[in-house]
C-alpha cells in the first residue's frame, strides 16, 4: 500500500500544524475515547505528519486503505467542529459513516475538498528535502 498526504490548511483560527495536530488527536479519540486513555498514555496521534520545509504547512500521512476501529463510546462532535466549512449535509454525511464499534476508512470520512497527495505528488510539491 502506498502512502497518502493529506494536507492540512489553516482554518477557525488554527495553524496548519495545530489543525493538523487536533485533526489527529480526534481521529486517535474514535479508537480510544478521551476519557479511557490511561494516566500516562504516551500519545494521542494517530496518524504521521509531516511539515513543508518551506512553507510550514502540514499533512497527516496515511496509507490509501487505512482503517480506523470506532469505539463504542467515540463521540464525533470535536472532529467535526475542526472542518467549519462543511455544509450540513457534507457533516452529516461523514458523520453518518462513523459507527460506533465498526471499522470505517479514513477515505469515507476524509473532507471532498483535502488535498490528498500520492508521494509523488508531495515530492514534486517541495514536501521532502533533498539529501
Amino acid at each position: 500500500m502506498a502512502n497518502t498526504y493529506l494536507s492540512v490548511v489553516p482554518r477557525a483560527g488554527l495553524t496548519s500544524e495545530e489543525r493538523a495536530d487536533a485533526i489527529n488527536s480526534e481521529l486517535y479519540r474514535l479508537k480510544l475515547p478521551l476519557h479511557l486513555q490511561p494516566e500516562g498514555h504516551l500519545t494521542d496521534a494517530l496518524l504521521a505528519k509531516i511539515k513543508h520545509p518551506e512553507t510550514g504547512d502540514c499533512a497527516l500521512v496515511a496509507q490509501s486503505s487505512f482503517t480506523i476501529r470506532v469505539h463504542e463510546e467515540a463521540d464525533t462532535d470535536a472532529l467535526v467542529a475542526l472542518f467549519p466549512h462543511l455544509s450540513e449535509e457534507e457533516e452529516q454525511a461523514i458523520v453518518s459513516l462513523i459507527v460506533p464499534g465498526s471499522d470505517i476508512r479514513l477515505s469515507d470520512i476524509t473532507p471532498g475538498d483535502t488535498n490528498i497527495m500520492t508521494q509523488l505528488e508531495a515530492e514534486a510539491t517541495g514536501w521532502f528535502t533533498a539529501s
